[in-house]
């Protein structure tokens, strides 16, 4: 199964890290869902959290899903293992994996037109303006 890898960076609204919080990340499909070698299932994924507040994961990209999932980021904030609150974002991972801040309100599939073509051909609709062909590159 091919997945991508997302990024992201955790800190506060001065856009700082938290060094003295014990925050746990994970992120989790919203449903189960079907994927391009079988079934995938919600179960959380554990991320580890670099001292900046950056992190990165392998996921299935959402438009090789059936039915096309979003994904939900949730850190929950700890004190001595006792939940005392917790944040979650909701995405759409991109063919091509990156940073998931872009990724929020990001559409389902994606068209490239060419050429040129872009490096390492990602997943997507492709629409050659010479030829006028269409076809979808997994």
């Amino acid at each position: 199964m091919a997945t991508q890898t997302y990024t992201g960076r955790l800190t506060d609204f001065g856009e700082l890290p938290f060094p003295d919080a014990q925050p746990r990340l994970s992120v989790a499909p919203a449903v189960d869902a079907f994927g391009p070698n079988g079934l995938l299932s919600s179960k959380r994924i554990p991320v580890s959290l670099a001292a900046d507040g950056s992190f990165s994961v392998a996921l299935v990209p959402s438009t090789d899903t059936s039915p096309p999932v979003e994904y939900v980021l949730r850190c929950e904030w700890l004190d001595a293992e006792i939940l005392l609150g917790y944040s979650q974002w909701r995405f759409t991972a991109l063919p091509s994996g990156g940073a998931i801040s872009g990724m929020v309100s990001a559409p389902l599939s994606v068209w490239w037109v060419g050429p040129p073509w872009p490096p390492g051909l990602p997943s997507g609709w492709y629409f050659d303006q010479f030829t006028n062909d269409v076809g979808r590159k997994n």
